[in-house]
């Protein structure tokens, strides 16, 4: 943090201003540089959580009866045998 001194030359105290702002706009343009970065993250983020959703397959009563016959659970042990 820079704090300014008085000082009693108008030239100075300007060039000293000028200073503390162009500090300022420095790490504002810094900052902003970090926000965005961090919002195409989370862009990215979402449009691949959005993907992940959208190319599952929906719960549906057939498809989830199908999944039970196929079910290694379901299976007796019986295969194979006359």
């Amino acid at each position: 943090m820079v704090i300014l001194t008085p000082n009693f030359d108008p030239i100075a105290d300007a060039e000293q201003r000028i200073r503390v702002t162009e500090l300022a706009l420095q790490r504002t343009e810094e900052m902003l540089a970090e926000n965005i970065a961090l919002s195409r993250k989370m862009r990215c983020l979402v449009d691949a959580a959005d993907q992940e959703i959208n190319t599952r397959p929906q719960y549906s009563p057939a498809w989830a009866d199908h999944a039970m016959r196929n079910s290694s659970r379901r299976r007796t042990g019986n295969r194979g045998k006359a």
